[in-house]
């Protein structure tokens, strides 16, 4: 029988001696990285982590939510009240059979002898909201401006049809549809009131704003929980 010189001998498992020592290496490297050395590219594997800290945090602060306070959320008659608003009977029938209502309140409170700054509020219909987006729409027209001074516009109008007297007398008086015409064109009128409105302190007129906001909010939500139980007699 003959032996081909060209293959060296091979050793246990069919590897070469040369083969067997490669790997024999490379167990030896493999021990030493197990033994914290990254020599050649081996790395020990990491360590546990201790999540023992971070439970005890993720513990504490559950606590304090627990012990936050649950903000309390007031209903639509405790809204109306805080501005001096209160509802009768026949206030619920004009706002289902009219449309909207009105109600007087003190703006300002009487300062060193001055007399309360009183004004009508009134909710609006809804052609007279659609009435205050065409009035912003012409204003805007041809205007740049922030959504803060559009904000601000749009509830200039607001309050020009939803305040129509100032200390119990008109803010204006009314622009009639024609010379001799016993119709009032309320969109002229809004617009003399919106003049009216310009010339007030920036303070009363935000308060304004602030009041009807919360007066029309409180309607509405009103009218949208007729189940509740502050509607329901006793």
């Amino acid at each position: 029988m003959k032996i081909n010189q060209g293959i060296p001998a091979q050793g246990s498992f069919g590897l070469t001696p040369d083969m067997k020592d490669r790997l024999e290496e490379y167990n030896t490297r493999k021990v030493r990285a197990s033994n914290d050395s990254d020599e050649d590219g081996f790395s020990p594997p990491p360590a546990e982590e201790d999540f023992s800290g971070r439970i005890e945090e993720e513990k504490e602060e559950t606590e304090e939510a627990k012990q936050e306070p649950v903000p309390v959320v007031s209903t639509p008659l405790e809204n109306l009240k805080k501005i001096g608003v209160e509802l009768t009977d026949d206030d619920f029938h004009k706002i289902i059979f009219r449309g909207y209502l009105e109600k007087e309140v003190v703006v300002v409170a009487p300062i060193r002898g001055t007399k309360p700054l009183v004004a009508t509020f009134r909710t609006l219909t809804g052609r007279e909201v659609d009435e205050v987006d065409e009035l912003m729409a012409e204003e805007v027209r041809d205007v740049q401006m922030t959504n803060d001074g559009f904000q601000t516009r749009r509830s200039m109008w607001i309050i020009s049809y939803g305040i129509p007297q100032l200390m119990g007398k008109p803010v204006c008086q009314p622009v009639m549809a024609g010379k001799d015409s016993n119709k009032i064109n309320m969109k002229a009128t809004v617009k003399e009131r919106r003049r009216v409105f310009s010339a007030l302190n920036p303070g009363i007129l935000t308060k304004m704003m602030h009041i009807h906001g919360v007066f029309t909010v409180s309607i509405n939500g009103i009218l949208a929980e007729p189940e509740a139980d502050y509607l329901k007699k006793s």
